[in-house]
């Protein structure tokens, strides 16, 4: 709609005009859209996150069947093994991220909390471990975390 108020300094054909006029209709369509498919928006976001759940299943190569990979994707089932856990740390992540998705955003703090969620009952969470100091002929440089490297990651992400 910006393009709108500068539409006098630019020259545009007539079937270019026609092109944008039927985006312009389509765009106001999608209150329409919206609201015929309110009902099924649910349905549609549990359907998508029990197949994100199965396709990271199988990008972090859990040790699953491919029969239990779609049970697990699909329930919540009650972890016997530290692969189980895991996989339900990873569904809880996964969630998080589907329900704060407009609000999420990359900050260390999050990517650190995520992580915390990952390990949590299943292994020590290597973001926090300190690393050993860089030692350079002998002499001690800096001592630093893997927090520190990853505060600075994320930094030049989002610049």
């Amino acid at each position: 709609m910006k393009a709108l108020s500068i539409i006098d300094k630019v020259v545009l054909s007539q079937d270019q005009i026609l092109d944008l006029l039927k985006i312009y209709e389509e765009k106001g369509r999608d209150f329409y859209y919206a609201r015929l498919l309110e009902k099924d928006e649910s349905a549609f976001n549990q359907n998508a996150l029990q197949e994100d759940n199965y396709y990271i299943g199988l990008l972090f190569n859990i040790d699953f069947t491919d029969a239990k990979l779609k049970l697990w994707s699909k329930r919540n089932y009650a972890p016997k093994i530290k692969e189980d856990i895991y996989y339900n740390n990873i569904k809880k992540a996964i969630k998080s991220i589907r329900t704060h998705g407009n609000n999420f955003e990359l900050f260390a703090n999050e990517v650190i909390d995520l992580a915390k969620m990952l390990a949590k009952n299943v292994k020590s969470n290597p973001i926090l471990k300190k690393d050993k100091s860089e030692d350079i002929f002998l002499v001690n440089t800096k001592n630093y975390t893997k927090q520190e490297d990853l505060i600075e990651l994320v930094e030049l992400y989002n610049n």
